[in-house]
């Protein structure tokens, strides 16, 4: 049995590192903590003295480095809620942002996200993604917030072979977007491969190229981080990550890092032939790179 944490050390030293303006202890320590670990420093420290945590990190850090700290700082559903939010808030949809979160949440989850979400914000999420969105893109989004995806990990291949055959257009045919709205919103990952897997094998064409035919780009991605990630989520991180955009690179490494950090460097790996750590090491660079390199020994440990 693992011993308790107590995080009494790790709070001293993360006053004693403002005081002396030496944040190195303080960027180490929320790297590689847990998240529960970091929360009883934030609820330790604000009873000792009377700060919060998130606000020194406000006042003492900036750009991506402290974006970064926040989103360690926080529980992931909060960043979820916040960031769902910001992509819909004033002018414009961030989009990528959008369809990255609800695409890879699990169902259970979604409840609790929309609770906190209005909560927080006193709005409704699904009001707000109606108000943001459109046609086939928005009624998937919608769909997905419902959070009726099914969690069977044993397919029924008869009702596979139904659901390839619903989705088939054949010539001269008009396509109804709501079969596949209904059944990419409502199959488990395991059936959706098994979907893909049968509907090529039936039609000898690819189900992902047919949607890239027929939808519009917003739904395009969609549909494609959906298949992606359910296909193979570590995959679908490393995938991402090589982006290189930092507002995907903090999300992924907060998100991900106790989940599958090690499967994701694995597949990083087989995709672009090197370490994810050398390619981070030449296109982050500073505090905010010694930061994200931290998170990634982390399991090496």
């Amino acid at each position: 049995m693992s011993a308790i944490y107590e995080p009494d050390d790790d709070v001293e030293k993360i006053k004693n590192s403002f005081n002396e303006k030496n944040y190195d202890p303080i960027i180490e320590i929320l790297c590689k903590r847990k998240n529960e670990q970091i929360q009883k420093i934030k609820n330790q420290y604000k009873s000792l003295y009377g700060e919060v945590l998130n606000e020194k990190i406000e006042e003492n850090f900036k750009d991506d480095l402290k974006n970064l700290l926040l989103s360690l700082s926080n529980e992931p559903i909060e960043n979820d809620v916040d960031e769902l939010f910001k992509s819909m808030d004033g002018l414009g949809t961030d989009d990528d942002t959008l369809t990255e979160i609800l695409s890879t949440t699990p169902p259970y989850k979604f409840k609790e996200i929309s609770e906190k979400y209005e909560n927080k914000y006193n709005r409704s999420l699904e009001k707000d993604v109606i108000g943001d969105t459109s046609k086939a893109y928005q009624r998937l989004l919608v769909a997905l917030i419902q959070g009726k995806r099914r969690e069977n990990p044993y397919p029924n291949i008869k009702k596979i072979k139904e659901i390839v055959e619903e989705l088939k257009v054949n010539d001269g045919e008009k396509l109804d977007k709501d079969i596949f709205v209904k059944h990419f919103a409502l199959s488990s990952p395991s059936e959706m491969v098994m979907i893909l897997y049968y509907y090529e094998k039936q039609y000898k064409e690819s189900l992902m190229k047919f949607i890239e035919d027929n939808f519009g780009s917003d739904s395009r991605n969609l549909y494609k981080t959906l298949i992606d990630y359910n296909s193979n989520p570590a995959k679908y991180y490393a995938m991402r990550l090589h982006t290189w955009e930092n507002k995907i690179i903090i999300r992924t490494f907060t998100k991900r890092r106790e989940i599958d950090l090690e499967d994701i460097k694995k597949e990083y790996k087989k995709l672009y032939g090197k370490e994810l750590i050398e390619d981070l090491k030449y296109n982050i660079k500073g505090d905010f790179e010694k930061a994200l390199e931290n998170i990634l020994l982390k399991d090496n440990e």
